[in-house]
């Protein structure tokens, strides 16, 4: 296992400054890196592409990122070589090593303590993948949805990015209206001394995903209500304080609508990176409101000025649905049965088969019934998430067993209006 530590981390930082005038320069997509930068970091291959994966050993799409980069890395070991880079320490790193079952496991070297490449290729948020040919050109800067065997091939055989897009990362500031006054009708003389606004529109490009959020503005009594780049069901589900994918899911979800792949990013659709869905359905909105008004009035008047403009109606009701219903198998298989199962199937715990499955939009919902959890990991094939009885047959051996009951369940209703 490979690690370069802060000292090499340093010489690198020196490197890049002679290199270009004693200063760090940034890169973006289509810039060629210098071989004397990128030859400064130890293991490096000028022969092969290079992917320079950011993040920190505690973020959990960074792990994500990482464990399938290192499961993928020997298929093209050849041709490409990775970097993990991290401005936590080398201690951190060592822990990480040491006990993560991420960590234990890892070929991919990393680059601790770094603060060089963090300026060369400036970003906020995590994970941040650049894409960095054999020729030293950065074809891409994407997040972790790009990593996968197809396109490690492609960056491989130096194919043509530049249909993706390009990862940017801004903050919204909601100290600053999104609307203003303008100075032609409004002076000092004829500027109300109150007024509000409302907000909405489509993806804003490069601004980081906001949940909704609500900022008092003592100053002006009023309550300023945003959220940014989110899609049409997240939206409505924080209006309502629903957990997306925490105790809310896609299975919760009942539409009449035309297009239902519009309302939320199914993992499962084949062929669309999540960035290229987001930038077509994804909206932002900021509505100001008076102080006066509760924070369910305020919920009240969102709903429905985003209803109007989506026009659709969306209602949350608790109804009774027909169910998964996951619970021990106390007649038939205990946990410790003989009873075996022999399935190639992937290896899920119990609350990554209960959270796949209610993120599968058109299934039934998953309610998990157990007294407790369990952190075994279970051999379930993919077809199992749509069949009760394949599921049945491999859960088993674990005891349990899903039922198909009613239950009742908060549901949300969105009906598009002709």
């Amino acid at each position: 296992m490979k690690k370069i530590t802060f000292e090499l981390t340093a010489i690198f930082a020196l490197a890049t400054g002679l290199a270009y005038g004693q200063t760090t320069r940034s890169f973006s997509v289509g810039d060629t890196v210098a071989a004397t930068t990128m030859e400064r970091i130890a293991g490096y291959d000028p022969k092969k592409a290079m992917i320079l994966d950011f993040g920190t050993t505690t973020c959990s799409p960074c792990l994500k990122s990482l464990k399938l980069l290192n499961a993928l890395l020997p298929q093209f070991s050849e041709d490409l070589q990775v970097f993990f880079v991290t401005k936590e320490p080398t201690e951190t790193v060592d822990r990480f090593l040491a006990r993560s079952p991420v960590g234990k496991g890892m070929r991919i070297p990393i680059l601790a303590a770094d603060t060089a490449l963090h300026y060369s290729f400036p970003h906020i948020a995590q994970p941040h993948s650049v894409w960095i040919n054999r020729h030293g050109v950065v074809k891409a800067i994407t997040d972790h949805h790009y990593i996968n065997d197809k396109t490690l091939q492609a960056l491989a055989e130096d194919a043509d990015f530049s249909d993706w897009s390009v990862k940017s990362d801004y903050l919204y500031d909601a100290r600053y209206r999104a609307l203003r006054l303008n100075q032609q009708n409004f002076n000092e003389k004829t500027t109300p001394s109150r007024w509000y606004s409302s907000f909405i529109s489509d993806h804003m490009p490069g601004m980081l995903t906001r949940w909704e959020n609500t900022l008092i503005d003592s100053a002006n009594r009023k309550a300023v209500v945003y959220a940014v780049n989110r899609p049409i069901a997240e939206i409505y589900a924080s209006l309502y304080k629903l957990k997306w994918n925490l105790n809310f899911f896609p299975s919760h979800i009942v539409m009449d609508v035309a297009n239902p792949k519009r309302y939320h990013y199914n993992d499962n659709r084949d062929g669309e990176y999540e960035p290229e869905w987001k930038k077509r359905n994804t909206y932002c909105f900021e509505m100001t409101f008076p102080l006066t008004l509760s924070e369910a009035e305020r919920t009240e008047r969102i709903i429905r000025q985003l209803n109007w403009y989506f026009n659709i109606e969306v209602e949350l009701k608790t109804v009774k649905r027909k169910c998964w219903v996951l619970t021990p198998d106390k007649e038939k298989v205990k946990r410790n049965s003989s009873t075996r199962n022999d399935e190639t199937g992937r290896g899920v715990t119990l609350y990554q088969l209960h959270t796949q499955i209610n993120q599968l939009p058109d299934h039934l919902p998953m309610i998990n019934e157990l007294d407790s959890g369990t952190n075994t990991v279970m051999k379930i094939t993919e077809a199992a998430y749509r069949d009760v009885n394949l599921l049945n047959k491999q859960l088993a051996p674990y005891g349990l067993i899903v039922n198909v009951e009613e239950r009742e369940l908060k549901t949300l209703f969105i009906r598009e209006i002709d």
